[in-house]
């Protein structure tokens, strides 16, 4: 017989273009994503090219968008505790970024964003500067409509 769904984990993902001095425009993919409870989920952004500074967010249901980790170039300047128990992120320049969840659990089910900008001398050190941030992400994202991807064993 076959595997037996668990509760699958819902991994969405949403191209977003942020204005003013943040304006990025990122690829990424898969579009959706199901995933069996303990299966590993990959995930891949492109951003703008020549952009240096890169950032994923992940948004649980009915919970705010949330700092997930953020890189400058390949250097990881800061990332949460969830990531790095959790999680496996990689960025390459000018290239793509890679986030990968190691072994999904249900408080997974998320809308996972990245965004991509020029690094300037702006550094996000705090909280209320992540706030900001995704503050302007909220107001000005774009939904893109996507095919779903399902995965079961």
């Amino acid at each position: 017989m076959g595997a037996r769904l668990s509760w699958p984990v819902l991994i969405c993902f949403i191209f977003h273009i942020l204005p003013g001095s943040f304006v990025a425009g990122v690829t990424q993919t898969p579009r959706y994503l199901v995933k069996e409870k303990g299966q590993k989920a990959h995930m891949s952004c492109s951003p703008e090219k020549w952009h240096t500074a890169f950032y994923w967010y992940q948004q649980n249901q009915k919970q705010e968008l949330t700092f997930l980790i953020n890189f400058r170039n390949e250097e990881i300047m800061e990332q949460t505790d969830l990531v790095k128990k959790r999680f496996s992120a990689k960025c390459s320049s000018n290239s793509r970024c890679i986030l990968e969840i190691l072994s999904s659990e249900e408080d997974d089910s998320a809308l996972y964003l990245c965004a991509s900008s020029l690094y300037t001398a702006l550094k996000c050190t705090s909280p209320s500067m992540h706030k900001t941030i995704v503050d302007t992400i909220q107001e000005a994202g774009e939904t893109r409509n996507g095919k779903a991807v399902t995965e079961t064993s």
